[in-house]
C-alpha cells in the first residue's frame, strides 16, 4: 500500500481552508511522539506484549473548520 502522507493538499478539500500539520500525541510513554497503527490480525509480540507496528499516521487539520485528516505513512 502506497504512502498517503505524500499525497497531501495544502487545501482542506472541505472548505478550501489552510492544511498544517499537527501531532497527534500517543506512544509519549515509548519516548515516541508519533502515532502509530498496526492491522487487525497482527499479534503482540510474546516478549513485549507491545504489537508490532506496521506504519506511522501522519495528521493536518484545517485552520479554517477545524476538520482533522489522519494518513498512513512508512515513514
Amino acid at each position: 500500500m502506497a504512502d498517503q502522507s505524500s499525497k497531501v493538499s495544502s487545501a482542506c478539500p472541505d472548505c478550501e481552508g489552510k492544511l498544517v500539520e499537527i501531532k497527534m500525541i500517543d506512544g509519549a510513554h515509548l519516548g515516541d511522539n508519533r502515532m502509530r497503527f498496526t492491522f487487525k490480525d497482527e499479534k503482540r509480540s510474546l516478549v513485549t506484549a507491545q504489537y508490532e507496528k506496521s506504519g506511522y499516521v501522519d495528521s493536518y487539520t484545517c485552520l479554517d473548520c477545524g476538520r482533522i485528516f489522519l494518513y498512513r505513512s512508512q515513514r
